[in-house]
C-alpha cells in the first residue's frame, strides 16, 4: 500500500490504500501512524543552520491562516477524513488553535498570531481508530505544507513488517523527507540522503513507487523519504547526511504518534 508524507510525498505501506487526499498538498502518510503524526518540537541547532545549502524562512504573515487537508489512509481514493480534530501545537505543548475537518477533510486554523516569525509548532490531527499524526516543517513554513494522511495502527504494523521492523505504540514513528528547496513543487524530495535517529531503531527508505524497501540504503526521488518505526519518546536527535555534509536537529518524540519531519539541506 502506498501512503504519502507530509507534503504529498508517496510514502510506503504495502497492502493498504493510503494515498493522501488530492486537495492541498498531500501529506505524509503515517507509517504506522499518522503521517505527519506525532510532533517534532525543534528548530535546527543554531550551529548547523550556517552549514545548510538552503536559506531558512525569515518572515511569515501575521496573523497566519493555515489551511490543509487530512486524508483517510483506509480509502483507495485517499478521501478526506471528516470530523478529525486538528490542533496547532507549540513546542511547549500549548495548543495555539483548533479546528475540525469538514466533510472533504479540509480545515482552517484561522488568524494564528506569529509576530511575523516562523512558528515553532506542529499541526497535529486526531481521530478515533487512527494513529495520531502530525507534520512539522523544520522552518515553520505552514503556508503550503500542512496536509497529511491518518492511518489505523494496522497499516503501520504492516509497513514495519515489510522491512523487518516492529511497530510498538509505546514508541513514535518518524517519517523524514529531505526537501528540494530549489523546487516550487512541495512534493520534490532529494535522493542520496541518509538519516539516523539517536536513540532510534534504524531507517527504512522508500522507493520511487512509495513503498519501503529493505535493501535501500539512502533516499530516492521523488520523495526523498526515510522512516524509523521505533523512536523512543522524549528528546531525540536526527542526523541528516547529504552531499558530503551532515546536519543535526534536536526533536521531541511522542509515544504512539506518527511524526512527519520536513527537513532541508
Amino acid at each position: 500500500m502506498v501512503h504519502r508524507i507530509g507534503v504529498g510525498l508517496f510514502v510506503l505501506l504495502a497492502g493498504c490504500s493510503s494515498s493522501p487526499s488530492a486537495a492541498n498538498e498531500d501529506a505524509g502518510a503515517p507509517l504506522d501512524g499518522g503521517g505527519d503524526v506525532g510532533s517534532i518540537d525543534a528548530q535546527p541547532d543554531a550551529a548547523t543552520i550556517a552549514d545548510r545549502k538552503c536559506t531558512p524562512i525569515a518572515n511569515v504573515p501575521d496573523p497566519l491562516d493555515i489551511h490543509g487537508t487530512i486524508s483517510d489512509g483506509t480509502s483507495l481514493q485517499a478521501a478526506g477524513l471528516a470530523g478529525a480534530t486538528v490542533d496547532l501545537v507549540a513546542d511547549d505543548e500549548t495548543v495555539l488553535a483548533t479546528a475540525t475537518t469538514a466533510a472533504d477533510g479540509t480545515y482552517t486554523l484561522a488568524a494564528v498570531p506569529t509576530g511575523g516569525k516562523p512558528l515553532k509548532a506542529r499541526v497535529r490531527a486526531k481521530m478515533t481508530g487512527y494513529t495520531t499524526g502530525s507534520i512539522r516543517p523544520v522552518w515553520g513554513e505552514f503556508t503550503h505544507l500542512s496536509s497529511f494522511t491518518l492511518y489505523p495502527p494496522s497499516v503501520h504494523q504492516q509497513a514495519a513488517r515489510a522491512v523487518g521492523k516492529t511497530y510498538d505504540p509505546a514508541n513514535a514513528i518518524f517519517e523524514v523527507s529531505l526537501r528540494n528547496c530549489n523546487s516550487g513543487n512541495p512534493q520534490d524530495g532529494l535522493a542520496g540522503a541518509t538519516f539516523a535517529f539517536t536513540p532510534g531503531s534504524g531507517m527504512a527508505y522508500v522507493d520511487a513507487t512509495g513503498n519501503p524497501v529493505k535493501s535501500l540504503s539512502a533516499t530516492v526521488a521523488p520523495g526523498g523519504v526515510g522512516i524509523d518505526f521505533a523512536v523512543p519518546p522524549g528528546p531525540v536527535e536526527l542526523r541528516t547526511t547529504y552531499a558530503g555534509a551532515t546536519t543535526k536537529l534536536a526533536l521531541a518524540s511522542h509515544a504512539g504518534e506518527f511524526h512527519i519531519v520536513l527537513d532541508y539541506p
